[in-house]
């Protein structure tokens, strides 16, 4: 849907596999059943006070439905941010219908609310490690080839990375740390009592986690696959469940 005003005489399933995509500011006017399927937006319509979809009738949620949102490029809004994407009658959903797809962390990063006819999702700032073989550092004014991360933001790292031994090199302090990875990835200090300052530790994927540096966490080492070892001087100040693999303090 572009810059336009579409009317559908027929009703329509948004079902698991199907997808409204939405290119401009654009009102549809449709009798729509959401069942699983995806809404997604094109990173230029997206804004902090302007609907980019307009509903014209009230969306009907099936039962045990959910509903993907999805972004064109969601590594350019790693600054976070708030965006109003739907307006509407949402009287029959709630923030919890809604999901972030298109990356295994996705999910983690948006938090959805509803207010009186409108849907916005907020999305917390974050970056994904890109290191390379000549860029690896991790310190207070880089990540990897990557500006440095603010004290509130999310570190994640993938399988993307070209290179997963990452040098510390001097103290930081981030939001949330997350590992979704089946390679392997190892944390060296390499300045003497460099530490990692962070709230959550979260650990997905298959790949092995080393880090040799010290870490102070503010709330819960969540691991839920994979090893998990920490070397260095470890502070958790929440609790560390464990659904498989193992953690090592």
């Amino acid at each position: 849907l572009g810059d336009t005003n579409l009317t559908l005489d027929n009703a329509f399933v948004l079902s698991s596999g199907k997808a409204i995509e939405v290119l401009g500011q654009a009102i549809l006017n449709a009798d729509i059943t959401m069942a699983g399927g995806t809404l997604l937006f094109d990173n230029a319509v997206l804004s902090d006070s302007t609907a980019a979809l307009s509903l014209g009738l009230t969306p009907t949620l099936a039962e045990d439905g959910k509903v993907n949102i999805a972004v064109s490029d969601l590594d350019a809004l790693r600054a976070g941010g708030t965006f109003v994407l739907v307006s509407g009658d949402w009287s029959a959903f709630s923030a919890e219908d809604f999901t972030l797809t298109g990356a295994s962390y996705a999910a983690d990063l948006a938090t959805f609310a509803i207010n009186g006819t409108t849907l916005s999702m907020t999305l917390v700032a974050h970056d994904v490690w890109a290191g390379t073989a000549a860029e690896h550092s991790w310190n207070t004014s880089t990540f990897g080839p990557h500006a440095a991360l603010g004290s509130s933001t999310m570190a994640i790292f993938d399988n993307s990375a070209e290179h997963s031994d990452i040098s510390l090199t001097e103290s930081v302090q981030v939001g949330d740390l997350r590992f979704d990875n089946n390679k392997a990835y190892s944390i060296t200090a390499t300045q003497p009592g460099a530490t990692i300052t962070g709230n959550n530790f979260t650990k997905m994927g298959s790949g092995e986690v080393i880090i040799d540096a010290d870490v102070n966490l503010s709330g819960d080492v969540n691991l839920t696959n994979g090893n998990v070892t920490f070397a260095g001087t470890t502070q958790v100040g929440g609790n560390v469940p464990q659904t498989a693999g193992t953690v090592t303090l």
